[in-house]
């Protein structure tokens, strides 16, 4: 059955959430586990190697991985997670809601279309995950290798992207990675992002809405210029990125 844009907009939003959680806990693991190796060391007297280890095992942060230390200081997560992160399993997690968004987005695309959407999100998981640790960015089989076959996702994000003009909602969503924190290849070159930024917002569809209905003086119709205010507002809020495109007429 085909999906309207609420409900491709809801399941992109479960596939996020979802991932962050997943990176979140697995984050937080291995912080647990840096913190074990750091402590032990201590404990016999190997100093030097105990400063090797980072109370954070990654230098750069995420800023949806940023906070773990309600995780890291519960009692039953410790238990949980006694050697860092469970990569098979965050692997099937991952692969499996990706399955079901592509369902979703496979009900009212075609494969083509699916592909362009979908392929955004797949690199970003990948480089969500690379956020999780040191150990984890070296031993991550990534998922566009397995699902693309391709190891350069961080380029080929920009190269589609210079591309993309339908469907909206590839728009959209390569729009929405960018503002959530995507850097790819240009991870060093914030200005350039910026720039590719303003490129997908000359090719999102502004429409005219009607005025509100009549009170004492009924007010001029005017047109909604597309929100950007808002994203950066509300970077986290996918389904909310649905409901204000739905105003500038984003629906198929």
């Amino acid at each position: 059955m085909k999906k309207s844009q609420a409900e491709l907009w809801a399941a992109i939003d479960a596939a996020f959430t979802e991932v962050v959680s997943v990176c979140r806990e697995a984050r937080a693991a291995e912080a647990l586990l840096e913190r074990k190796h750091r402590e032990d060391a201590v404990a016999q007297g190997r100093q030097a190697e105990a400063e090797t280890h980072s109370a954070i095992p990654n230098e750069r942060v995420h800023p949806r991985l940023a906070s773990i230390d309600d995780l890291v200081e519960d009692l039953a997560f410790q238990k949980k997670h006694p050697n860092g992160a469970d990569l098979v399993a965050m692997k099937a997690k991952i692969r499996d809601r990706l399955h079901l968004l592509k369902n979703a987005l496979a009900s009212t695309y075609s494969e083509e279309d699916t592909h362009a959407i979908l392929f955004p999100i797949v690199v970003y998981f990948d480089e969500l995950v690379r956020f999780v640790s040191r150990d984890v960015a070296i031993q991550w089989e990534t998922l566009q290798g397995e699902i693309y076959n391709t190891e350069s996702g961080g380029e080929e994000f920009y190269k589609y992207l210079e591309q993309i003009k339908s469907p909206q909602l590839a728009v959209e969503v390569y729009y929405y990675c960018l503002q959530d924190g995507f850097e790819g290849m240009y991870a060093d070159d914030p200005a350039r992002i910026d720039d590719y930024k303003k490129q997908l917002e000359a090719r999102m569809q502004i429409v005219p809405i009607a005025a509100e209905p009549p009170r004492a003086e009924p007010p001029a119709p005017e047109l909604v210029k597309f929100p950007v205010l808002y994203y950066v507002a509300a970077a986290g809020a996918i389904v909310g990125l649905y409901f204000v495109l739905r105003l500038i007429g984003a629906s198929y």
